[in-house]
C-alpha cells in the first residue's frame, strides 16, 4: 500500500479550487464532473451538520442538495453548475474556516477526510 502524504486546507482554498474545476468546465463542456458533484456534496454535508447555522442557509443547503441530484440523473446542463457553486460561497461566508479542515490527497488532489470542529 502506497503511504500518501496529506495536506491540510482551509475551506477557502478548496472553494477557490472548485471554482476553478467549474470554469474548465464550462470551457471544455465535459470532463471530471464526478470529482466536482462529490467536492460540493461533501461541502453541503457539512453545512448540515452545523447545528447552528441561520434557517435560510439550511434551505439552499437542501436546494444545493436537490440540484446536484438533478445533474447526477443527467437532468442539469454541466453549465449551470456555476450557479451552484455561486450560491454554495455565498452561503458558507457564514461558516468560519476553521470550523472545517479538510485532508486532501497530495498527489491527486481528491478529498480523502473533513473534520468538524464543535462550534
Amino acid at each position: 500500500m502506497i503511504n500518501i502524504d496529506q495536506l491540510t486546507i482551509g475551506l477557502g482554498s478548496l472553494l477557490q479550487r472548485i471554482s476553478k474545476k467549474v470554469d474548465q468546465l464550462a470551457e471544455m463542456m465535459e470532463g471530471s464532473i464526478n470529482l466536482l458533484e462529490e467536492e460540493v456534496e461533501l461541502i453541503v454535508s457539512i453545512l448540515h451538520q452545523v447545528w447552528d447555522m441561520e434557517e435560510s442557509t439550511m434551505e439552499s443547503a437542501s436546494w444545493l442538495g436537490e440540484t446536484l441530484h438533478y445533474v447526477r440523473q443527467g437532468e442539469v446542463d454541466p453549465n449551470d453548475l456555476p450557479d451552484v457553486i455561486r450560491n454554495l460561497k455565498k452561503n458558507l461566508d457564514l461558516l468560519p474556516d476553521e470550523y472545517c479542515t479538510f485532508f486532501l490527497d497530495a498527489k491527486s488532489g481528491h478529498i480523502q477526510n473533513v473534520e468538524i470542529s464543535p462550534i
